[in-house]
């Protein structure tokens, strides 16, 4: 692999990654409740 190749930045390498079935109810459930969800640093620890 040449070294332009393998570093070339890429979101997460999970192409084939499924979410989980109640992942997105709970971030519509989290964002309902605190809009500012994502504007934070700790969104990640608060989902």
């Amino acid at each position: 692999v040449k070294l332009e190749v393998a570093c070339i930045k890429k979101f997460s390498r999970h192409e084939k990654f499924a979410p989980r079935y109640l992942w997105p109810k709970k971030a519509y459930d989290s964002c309902s409740d605190s809009p500012e969800l994502f504007n934070t640093d700790l969104e990640i620890d608060e989902l």
